[in-house]
């Protein structure tokens, strides 16, 4: 895909610039996607495709939420206020969910997703994770059917860090059925059967550097056929070169040939996503095992069978998605933890997330953890945040700060590791780098600051659950220009009004854990 110079600068520009051109989009792009820096090969790692992609990747949704805003307060007789939570879903944002407190959301020492909550009325819900009850109740989901789960009048918090202990007001049934379904279970209907004992996974990451990419090998079908895979929240599609592709770009990656596996099956929907840089993917949809770090899970997965050619650079072979399924490009199809909590497969509903710094510790030792979590790598305690809408992984920021005090921003946002940057408002970046010497919003470049700034002991940082998790103003020197200037492409961005994102800037200091049980984030500084 290499082309001129000039004809790379000005399509680059082009796009940069595209930014102000979202407001003539009527409607957002279901599958603009989270697509990684090495996609496009224009720029020494890309840093303007990531900003031209981000700058495109929800198109329209700044109208949608305006007038969500708007909506709401015509409603109170005045102005929407900043960190107004926006609860009603669209079909490219997926269904809402009503955000719950923090100190409200806690785990049980089995580690599964029954959870106890400390409200006036004590309510739990079924180790199965499909319903919640007062009192005593069973429910059914998937074919499985849970045994009683029982609450006590006075529930005391069980620490969402603790996994030795089982609140003394939790009872007998309550913690034989969180140890049975952690046992057995079938999947849920649709994407096969499959019955296996609780288990963890880990996955180790290759590094892109410097910290551009994160991938992992995942074996598929059986025997296991391995592919190099790019983790990724911000989408849920887990998909990859087939046998059957053809093109350039396929031809440069792993293959999955589904006629040598044994437990493969066809399904024949037809596929295909379209990511925010313009680079595609289609195919045919199949069933087939997926191993991801020994925990194995039959699962839909998309066979593409033609590539667009931005994939051919990619040093991973396809995507794994790990959003929730409402934005899935077919419709009905569950997501790999969707099935792997419906067939008890994981010790917890969780994917722990440690993306390693270059700068902090040469970026090695990264992992995907699949259902548990790692307390070595974080310090003090995880602080959970309430997801408000499902589909990726949002939630509200309360703030943004420089060096502990307030920068007056607010913003729903999502944690996206398959985003190699922070993006977020225009006015946000602009209150950022203001607190930055020498920091300039360059009109072909985006901000820029001085290279020397890889020794500040500054922090940026961004409120989330009550609590300010810090970015060092030393990572916002992400990479140099190049031209002498001493400038380097700063590691935040702006451009993304009404939905920040918080990409692998903000990962690789700060421990991630998605719990599906709990529909929160849990976060914590590393400990490096």
């Amino acid at each position: 895909m290499k082309i001129t110079a000039f004809v790379s600068l000005a399509v680059a520009l082009l796009a940069f610039t595209d930014a102000a051109a979202i407001n003539r989009r009527p409607k957002p792009n279901p599958n603009g996607h989270s697509v990684a820096l090495t996609r496009n090969e224009n720029y020494i790692h890309n840093t303007h495709a990531q900003i031209a992609k981000l700058n495109r990747r929800y198109p329209g949704l700044n109208i949608l939420m305006k007038a969500e805003n708007d909506k709401h307060a015509h409603a109170r007789g005045g102005k929407a206020g900043k960190g107004h939570k926006h609860t009603t879903s669209t079909a490219a944002t997926s269904a809402a969910v009503t955000p719950t407190t923090a100190a409200a959301i806690t785990t049980t020492a089995a580690g599964t997703n029954s959870t106890i909550s400390a409200t006036a009325s004590p309510t739990a819900t079924t180790a199965t994770g499909c319903c919640t009850c007062t009192g005593t109740c069973t429910c059914t989901c998937g074919g499985t059917t849970s045994a009683a789960v029982s609450v006590a009048t006075s529930t005391a918090l069980v620490s969402a860090t603790t996994t030795a202990l089982v609140s003394a007001t939790t009872t007998a049934a309550a913690a034989a059925s969180t140890t049975a379904a952690a046992t057995t279970s079938t999947t849920a209907a649709g994407n096969g059967t499959t019955t296996a004992a609780a288990t963890t996974g880990s996955v180790a990451l290759t590094n892109v550097k410097p910290d551009i990419e994160y991938f992992g090998t995942v074996a598929i079908g059986t025997p296991p056929q391995n592919v190099k895979l790019d983790f990724d929240t911000g989408s849920s599609d887990i998909w990859f070169p087939s046998a059957a592709c053809t093109t350039a770009a396929c031809k440069n990656h792993a293959q999955f040939n589904s006629a040598t596996s044994t437990t493969f099956q066809k399904d024949g929907r037809p596929w295909s996503i379209t990511y925010g840089d313009g680079s595609t993917a289609s195919g045919i949809l199949g069933t087939d095992m997926v191993n991801v770090g020994g925990v194995a899970v039959k699962q839909t997965i998309g066979l593409a069978t033609a590539e667009s050619a931005q994939f051919g650079s990619s040093p991973s072979d396809g995507l794994f998605g790990l959003g929730f399924d409402t934005i899935e490009s077919v419709a009905g199809v569950k997501t790999f933890m969707d099935n792997a909590i419906a067939g008890g497969v994981l010790a917890q509903p969780v994917i722990s997330v440690f993306l390693p710094s270059v700068r902090r510790n040469g970026g090695v030792g990264g992992a995907y953890l699949f259902g548990a979590i790692d307390n070595t790598k974080f310090t003090g305690q995880l602080t959970y945040v309430p997801v408000t809408r499902k589909g990726y992984w949002q939630i509200d920021v309360e703030d943004a700060g420089f060096n502990n005090q307030s920068l007056q921003q607010t913003s729903q946002g999502i944690i996206d590791t398959g985003t190699t940057l922070v993006i977020v408002s225009d006015a946000a970046a602009q209150a950022i780098h203001g607190n930055i010497q020498g920091a300039v919003n360059d009109p072909n470049n985006g901000w820029l600051v001085p290279c020397a700034v890889q020794n500040s002991t500054d922090n940026v940082s961004f409120t989330m659950g009550g609590t300010a998790f810090n970015v060092p103003v030393a990572d916002l020197a992400f990479e140099s220009l190049g031209d002498g200037s001493g400038n380097c492409f700063s590691g935040v961005q702006g451009g993304q009004n009404g939905l920040w994102i918080l990409g692998d800037v903000f990962i690789k200091n700060n421990y991630c854990v998605f719990d599906m049980g709990k529909s929160a984030v849990g976060i914590a500084p590393l400990s490096y």
